[in-house]
């Protein structure tokens, strides 16, 4: 009669029972559903905030250094018995090679005697009017030179002082034409001539000179 009054409640009970033997398979399940969906959140949440991993530059080739040139090496030479250092400690004597001999000086060419520098002196002036004479000469002109066409050489003298003024003048040696002759002493007297030199003539005031001219007639 007991279980009779109490059928409502454990008619209660055993579908509350049969209510949790179908819930507990949801109910163990749950957590582990709950706890997989935090975990995805939590990994997206990582992803959205972690940094960009930048790729690994390649590395430049390693250059490998290149072998040196083989060079042959060649044994010392071993010095020669007279090179070696004396056994006994005492350094040798240095000998000091005697200076060659000096050969004396070649003897200086001996200077012409003022005599030869005189006389050359003295033949170029005598040279120079000679054929400043010669440039200034004229063939005699008129009728009596045209008519005779006289042709021959006049030594004609004169006497000059120091400072080639002309003292006097005069025909040394004839041409054998009196026109000739004149035309000589023309030239000379109209001729103008330097000064002595120096060292020509010393102690002479005035020189007498002699030249020769030489006409010939043109055409």
């Amino acid at each position: 009669m007991f279980w009779y009054a109490r059928r409502d409640q454990i008619s209660w009970l055993a579908a509350l029972a049969a209510l949790v033997v179908l819930l507990s398979p949801l109910l163990k399940y749950r957590p582990a559903l709950k706890s997989q969906a935090a975990e995805a959140a939590v990994t997206v949440q990582l992803l959205e905030y972690a940094e960009p991993v930048e790729a690994p530059r390649p590395q430049p080739a390693a250059v490998l250094p290149r072998p040196l040139p083989h060079v042959e090496q060649r044994p010392t030479p071993s010095p020669s018995p007279s090179e070696q250092m004396p056994l006994t400690g005492q350094p040798s004597p240095v000998v000091v090679a005697a200076p060659p001999p000096v050969a004396p000086a070649a003897a200086a060419v001996a200077a012409p005697p003022p005599v030869q520098q005189r006389a050359s002196v003295e033949d170029g002036y005598v040279a120079g009017i000679r054929a400043y004479l010669n440039s200034i000469k004229r063939y005699p002109s008129g009728r009596e030179a045209s008519i005779q066409r006289p042709r021959g050489k006049a030594r004609v003298w004169f006497v000059l002082a120091r400072d080639g003024s002309l003292l006097e003048s005069g025909i040394d040696e004839s041409s054998d034409s009196l026109l000739l002759d004149r035309t000589a002493l023309q030239t000379v007297q109209r001729g103008g001539f330097p000064s002595f030199p120096d060292s020509a003539w010393n102690g002479q005031g005035s020189h007498r000179f002699t030249v020769e001219l030489e006409f010939i007639p043109v055409g």
